[in-house]
Order: C-alpha cells, then structure tokens, then sequence
C-alpha cells in the first residue's frame, strides 16, 4: 500500500488488521476439536489467538495485527487449513 495513504489512515485514527476467515469442513471431527482448542485455549493452555493479540469476531473468522500474520499462517499450516486473508482499517479503540 501507498505510504501517503498509510500516513493518511492512521492520521485518521485507523488502525490495520487482517480478517482471517477459515473452515474446518476437511477436517474430522476430532482433529477440528484438538485445532479450535489450540486456537483458543482451554484447559490452561495457550491460546494461539491471545498469543497474536487477535480476537474472534464470528464463526470461524478473527481478527488480528499484521505484525502477528506470519505466526498465524504457520499454526494454520500445522493443521492443514487454508485461511482467506483480507486487510482492512478499523476505527482505533484508543
């Protein structure tokens, strides 16, 4: 993206994030429960998700900072689930 329109958005009180939308359809019933467990953390352990400083906004779609895009990537790739990635701007809560 162009720099000026970064300095732009950000002037605005934007902030960037990444919607991350993703189906677990291909996998079974098990495996889709052992992946929704690491993703958000049960039982004591860590969750992925809390690790990226995302958030859940919907069935199966979160929303996290591109500082944290390439660590979410590579958990996705452990369990063999394709994710659609869309930038976008949202108001910043500060």
């Amino acid at each position: 993206m162009n720099r000026s329109i970064i300095d732009i958005m950000e002037s605005q009180q934007l902030k960037q994030m990444i919607l991350v939308e993703y189906s677990l359809i291909a996998l079974e019933p098990s495996k889709k429960q052992r992946f929704s467990h690491a993703l958000f953390g049960t039982g004591g352990r860590k969750s992925v998700l809390k690790l990226c400083q995302g958030r859940k906004i919907g069935k199966m779609a979160l929303l996290i900072p591109p500082a944290y895009e390439m660590k979410l990537d590579d958990f996705f790739k452990v369990w063999d689930v394709i994710p659609k990635k869309t930038k976008v701007w949202l108001e910043d809560e500060k």
